[in-house]
This record gives structure tokens, C-alpha cells and sequence, in this order.
């Protein structure tokens, strides 16, 4: 029987369970601990609390000596790190010690980055002087630096993995594509019942996760149909004009366990995300037997394409409200959800884990072969 793994797994964010990054690396923790390995997570609250730009440069100082200490304690067989958490770190140093160092994708920041870029761009997003000196400047030499020294690299989406093998020069072999966790709301059976034509909307208020996009589809979709019925997660009040505002409930916080009772009254979610690695709340969404309507970007094509969904161009408004529009039918909705929840089986929480186990393992073991030849 293969030993427990001591693992840490390092975020640069603050705890918060079901909150982004900080929410799945919680929750692959908890899945991990329930295998039996031995896990620490370190967040933002080793700089303090916030996740201000200063705490976030100051983070991978404090990683770096955490993780000194550390390698000569031997303390974890793993450290997973998110992209630029230990850019402080040396290839030399990573090369000594027997524990394998991954990074983590959790959304690529040079992809990230260079959408912003074509938004601003077009001139649709203004970029504040601070953001080119930090997250559109120096972090990305971080990230590109932590991809560097690692052992193993994950990432999100094919996408992604072309970016570090053809643009970064990264060995294929040393790449993994991964996932993840899904959350108590990801369902392994089969709806059995239709799901109502009503419409979901998460996201809050910020260009990344379109915003302004949602509100203009959503508006739109209302006056063209008098009987929709529409849920927006993550606002405290519907973004759109005040005779149509009665038909749209807003939920701006819920608990993760609650995810899953509200995908089971929706047959449609929309998500015009302008950038994603692999979006969790739509995973749990597709099991659900939900039809999603997104943008083509990617991440959300890894999940939809072939027929698990309906993808749509960024920015053209118009075809996302004829693409949900199209779901009204509830022959097409059945068939695409019952797609949707067929296509999403593989990222089943369990199958996650066991293939995230088998490239630490073999990582390990290449590792120590290394050392020992």
C-alpha cells in the first residue's frame, strides 16, 4: 500500500471556502485529507489579512522562507503552488530536495492578461497605471519564473498547456492538465425530471466575468418574453431597467451546499466570462442537467464543445440571446442537458483527485530516480 503524501498546498488569496481559487484549493484539501494524506494549506493570512496588491507582492517572500525552511525540515513529499507563489525559489534549490514542487494554474495570468489587453484595447476596459507595473507587468515574470523551477506544471485547458509548451519552451512531459474539485452541488445521476425554462446568472459586477455583457442579454431576453423568470448569483440588485427588475431575483451570497438546490430549478445558465481556466460552477451546473450558454473562450469550449452546451461569440450580444432563446424548446434543453450532464462525468470529483495522485506520484517518482542516479 502506497504511504500517505504530506502535501502543502499554497494559495495567494484568503481562505474562504467556496470563493475562486482560495474555494477549490479548500476544497481539494478536503479531499485529499479524506484519502488519508497529510495536508497544510497556506493562504494570504501569512501576510495578514486582505488581499491587497501589497500583500499579494510581499506573499511570495514570505513562501519563500516558509518553504526554505521547509525543504531543509523535509517536511512535505508535495508542494503545490499557485502560478508565481515561489518565484523566490531557485532551480537549484528545487533540484536538491527530493519534494516535487508543482505550480498551479488556477486561470493562466499571461492569458489573463493579454485579454485585458485587447479589451482595453478596444476600449471597453480602462487599465489603471498600477495594474501595468504589477499584474500586467512584474507578476508575470513571477509566474513565468515559478513555471520555470517546477517539477510538474498543471494547468486548466488546452489552451493553457499550449502556452507554456509553445510560447513558454516547457517540456510536454513535464505538463498536466487537471481540474478542480467540484463541490458538494456536482451530481453524478442523471436528471430525471425536465428542468423548467428559467434562466441563471452568476457573476457579480466585474468586466471579467461580463458584467455589462450579462445585463444587456438579460434585459433584452425579458422584454422579448413575458413569462422568463431569471436568478442572478453574486449582485445585490439586478443590473437592468426597473420594469423588467421585479422578474429577476438576486442572490447576492449563498452557501456552497445551496448551490446545488438552486441549479435544480434552472434549465439555463448563462455565462459571458471574457476568461476562465475551468470554471467549477459550470461543471456543477452541466451534471445538473443544466444548458449553458457562453462565450467561446477558453476553458468553457474544453467543457462545451461537441453539443454539451452552446457557445457563442464574445461580444456579439445578439447571438447570446438567440442562443438561449433557443433553449425556450424543451426537446432541445433535455437533449443538451442530458448532453451536458454525460460530457461533465469525467471531472466527477473522485476521478479528479485520482488522476491528480497519479501525476504526483509519477512526478515523485522521476524525481527520486533523478536524485538517486
Amino acid at each position: 500500500m502506497t504511504p500517505p503524501l504530506k502535501i502543502a498546498l499554497i494559495v495567494h488569496h484568503q481562505l474562504e471556502l467556496g470563493t475562486g481559487a482560495a474555494g477549490s484549493t479548500l476544497t481539494l484539501a478536503a479531499a485529499l485529507r479524506h484519502r488519508g494524506h497529510m495536508v497544510d494549506v497556506i493562504g494570504m493570512e501569512l501576510v495578514g489579512n486582505g488581499d491587497s496588491t501589497l500583500s499579494q507582492i510581499r506573499f511570495p517572500w514570505k513562501v519563500a522562507k516558509f518553504l526554505r525552511r521547509a525543504i531543509k525540515d523535509e517536511a512535505y513529499d508535495i508542494v503545490d503552488a499557485s502560478t508565481g507563489d515561489y518565484w523566490l525559489i531557485t532551480m537549484k534549490e528545487v533540484a536538491a530536495t527530493p519534494t516535487v514542487f508543482v505550480t498551479r494554474s488556477h486561470g493562466l495570468e499571461p492569458l489573463a492578461v493579454a485579454a485585458r489587453r485587447r479589451a482595453a484595447r478596444s476600449g471597453e476596459l480602462r487599465l489603471r497605471w498600477r495594474y501595468r507595473l504589477y499584474h500586467g507587468g512584474w507578476r508575470l515574470t513571477e509566474v513565468r519564473r515559478s513555471i520555470g523551477v517546477a517539477d510538474l506544471k498543471l494547468v486548466l485547458n488546452l489552451t493553457e498547456k499550449a502556452y507554456l509548451t509553445e510560447i513558454l519552451g516547457v517540456r510536454a512531459a513535464s505538463v498536466a492538465i487537471t481540474a478542480p474539485v467540484a463541490g458538494r452541488a456536482f451530481c453524478e445521476v442523471a436528471p430525471n425530471v425536465p428542468l423548467p425554462y428559467r434562466l441563471l446568472v452568476v457573476g457579480g459586477q466585474q468586466w471579467r466575468k461580463g458584467a455589462a455583457d450579462h445585463a444587456v442579454v438579460v434585459e433584452a431576453l425579458l422584454r422579448s418574453n413575458p413569462d422568463l423568470e431569471v436568478t442572478w448569483l453574486g449582485v445585490a440588485a439586478a443590473p437592468v431597467a426597473s420594469d423588467v427588475a421585479d422578474r429577476v431575483g438576486v442572490i447576492e451570497r449563498y452557501a456552497p451546499d445551496e448551490f446545488g438546490q438552486i441549479l435544480d430549478t434552472h434549465g439555463v445558465m448563462l455565462s459571458l466570462t471574457r476568461f476562465e481556466g475551468l470554471p467549477v460552477v459550470m461543471l456543477e451546473a452541466m451534471s445538473h442537467g443544466v444548458s449553458v450558454v457562453a462565450n467561446a473562450v477558453p476553458g468553457p469550449v474544453d467543457l462545451l464543445i461537441g453539443g454539451a452546451g452552446k457557445l457563442v461569440t464574445p461580444g456579439d450580444l445578439n447571438e447570446a440571446v438567440r442562443a438561449v432563446q433557443s433553449l425556450a424548446d424543451d426537446d432541445v434543453r433535455v437533449q443538451m442537458g442530458t448532453a451536458a450532464h454525460l460530457a461533465v462525468q469525467k471531472f466527477r470529483p473522485d476521478r479528479v483527485v485520482d488522476l491528480l495522485l497519479e501525476n504526483y506520484h509519477e512526478a515523485r517518482n522521476v524525481k527520486l530516480a533523478s536524485l538517486h542516479s
